[in-house]
């Protein structure tokens, strides 16, 4: 039997009633969980991330067939010719960090993780447009 590992919050109206950290957030390093510990969720809130913008574009507040860039902070634009469909269907030709060649979890420092670095490191790359012809 495996013990948990991870961080629980129980939130009712705005009132914490239970909260509670875990096991380890790093074991080959001996970082215990907190209850601000971040995770890497890699494709676990997909589904999630679509429903939402559905029901956005369902409330016509967002248009899925327009640049993504319109709705991302000045600081994470993207290339103006992607739109919100080609993000949710995997067409963007965004750079694909998630690779063995790169050397992503071995190579990158994410001690000092740095979200807009990650994304010029990452995310800034020219855009494969090929990808287009997916959709």
């Amino acid at each position: 039997m495996w013990d948990f590992y991870g961080v629980i919050q129980v939130i009712k109206q705005d009132e914490v009633l239970f909260e509670g950290a875990y096991g380890y957030a790093n074991i080959e390093f001996g970082i215990k969980n907190k209850i601000d510990s971040c995770f890497s969720l890699a494709s676990v809130s997909k589904q999630f991330t679509a429903f939402a913008i559905m029901i956005l574009y369902d409330q016509k507040l967002l248009d899925i067939d327009q640049p993504a860039q319109r709705y991302l902070p000045a600081d994470m634009q993207i290339d103006q010719s992607i739109t919100v469909h080609h993000l949710l269907s995997h067409t963007s030709g965004l750079y694909n960090f998630y690779n063995f060649e790169d050397d992503f979890f071995a190579g990158y420092n994410r001690m000092n993780y740095s979200k807009n670095d990650f994304f010029q490191r990452y995310i800034m790359k020219k855009a494969d447009k090929a990808t287009w012809d997916n959709i």
